[in-house]
This record gives structure tokens, sequence and C-alpha cells, in this order.
């Protein structure tokens, strides 16, 4: 397998990089397996892709940038030492003493496969969320299949160019493949209510109370239903914090990968037992 990261490192102009770099590699080594490569192979996996000087207007010295990439062709696991061997990093840079001042980790290959699991897990999950809502969706508006969303206060995305119904259906998909990940809670949020349609609803309705029904009245209204769109917000928003990460390619936060395989698990049960449900209902 063909392990690369490539980093930008700013570092003060007399420090030696590549020695800097080799040490924490070997100690990145040390920490995965009892015979480490001498420092000579550890050497040749650092390619030095450009050095250029950086002015600096402090009086403490000129720094230069340094790109420079860490690699291997190998069938053995390195997984734990290219991951170490970024923590170390991390380390130096909070050194003063190091001589590397700031560090920016680019393609990063064993992130990209932690990322790739992730992306995976997701998709599965939204898709099969999608299916449930449009099934609550279709359940309520058998014809409105492509229109539905104008009931709730929600748009598609990009605003200025909703989706054609005749597109989604050629696609096979709805108005829910065209919102914010964040938005699936939203969806029974009634739409806004103009000033048109409000005195309208005023000339109908006989009493204050039924025109506050009629106001208060939510897209998706049988109770099992709209209980499964009113639970998403807690379960949808470790899973989405994941999703964000992922999607801009940048390292999940420690607290933020703790709280997500619980959360996994919730939303997947949730969606398990709305189909259990369905099924119950539908008979032999």
């Amino acid at each position: 397998m063909m392990y690369e990261t490539r980093f930008l490192v700013l570092a003060d102009e007399k420090t030696v990089v590549l020695d800097t770099l080799v040490a924490a590699l070997g100690q990145a080594y040390a920490d995965v397996f009892d015979d480490p490569p001498d420092d000579e192979l550890l050497r040749g996996m650092f390619r030095t892709e450009s050095v250029s000087d950086v002015p600096n207007n402090k009086a403490d010295g000129a720094m230069k940038l340094h790109r420079v990439t860490l690699f291997s062709d190998t069938a053995e696991d390195l997984s734990l030492v290219f991951a170490g061997f970024v923590a170390e990093l991390a380390k130096l840079a909070r050194d003063s003493k190091s001589g590397i001042r700031h560090t920016l980790k680019f393609q990063d290959v064993v992130a990209r496969m932690d990322q790739t699991k992730f992306a995976e897990e997701i998709y599965e999950i939204e898709m099969a969320l999608r299916e449930v809502l449009s099934f609550i969706f279709l359940h309520t508006y058998t014809e409105e299949p492509h229109t539905f969303l104008a009931r709730t206060a929600l748009k598609t995305t990009p605003k200025d160019e909703p989706p054609r119904p005749e597109d989604l259906q050629q696609r096979h998909e709805n108005q829910l493949f065209h919102i914010l990940f964040n938005e699936y809670s939203l969806l029974n949020e009634p739409a806004e209510t103009k000033l048109t349609n409000l005195l309208e609803l005023i000339r109908e309705k006989d009493s204050f109370d039924g025109l506050r029904e009629a106001l208060d009245q939510m897209p998706i209204r049988r109770d099992d239903h709209a209980g499964f769109i009113a639970g998403l917000q807690k379960l949808l928003d470790p899973v989405e914090r994941v999703r964000n990460c992922v999607a801009h390619h940048r390292t999940i936060p420690k607290r933020t990968l703790d709280n997500y395989p619980q959360a996994r698990e919730d939303l997947q049960c949730a969606i398990r037992e709305f189909w259990e449900k369905v099924k119950q209902e539908s008979g032999p």
C-alpha cells in the first residue's frame, strides 16, 4: 500500500527541518515496533518538494517554509506509525525550542481511509433516513410526490434553482435529496403564512381557536410520524458533526468521534422500529 502524507512546515531559518522530522518519525516507529529502521532509511521516506524564504518582520530571525512529503510503498501496516508521526509533529509545533513554528497537514492517506469508512456509513444512514421520511410524506401527500416541501418551512438547495418535478422523477428522487442534513429534523415546521393567506383564513374561520388551529397545523399530523421527525434533532446532531468533518476533509475531534457511535446506533434503531411498526400495520 502507498502511504503518503504531505505537510507545510514553517520553521526558523537555522533549523535543520529534515533532521527534526526524521527524529519524530523514529519516535513514531519506536512506539509501534520493537526494531525501528535506522535514520538513513527513515530519511529516505521524506521528499522535500520545495523550501521558500518567508519574510519575517519580527526580531527573532528569518524563517523558511518547507513543503515536505512523507511516503512509503509497503505491504506493512504503517497506519499507526503515520498517525504517531502526526502526533509527534504536533508536539514539535508546541515546543518553542524545536524551531518548528507552524505545521499544516494535507493528503493524509491514513485519515482518508478513516473518513472513507465514515462516508460509507453516513451514506447508508442518510439514504435510510430519506426512505422513512419519503414514506411519511407520501403517506400524507399522495398527490404531491415532488412538491410536498412547499407545505413546510424548508426550501431546496440551491434556493435559486429548485429541482423540477420531471427531473426528480427521471432521477428517482424527491425534494428530500435537495435539503441540508440538519434540515431533516425541521420537516414538520409549517410553511410561513403570507398575508394574503392569513386574510383568507380569517374570513374562513368563525372563531379564534379555529384560526389558531389552522395556523399551527403541522405538515405531518399523525402522531407516530410526527414523533419520528421530532426525535431527529437529538439523533442527527452527533452524526451531522462527523458528516461535516468528512465532507470538508477535516480531522474529526475526539469528543465528536466519541458521541458518534451511540447516535448512529440510536438512529438506526429508530429507523428499524419505524419499519417494524409499518410491517405490523400492513399485516401478513
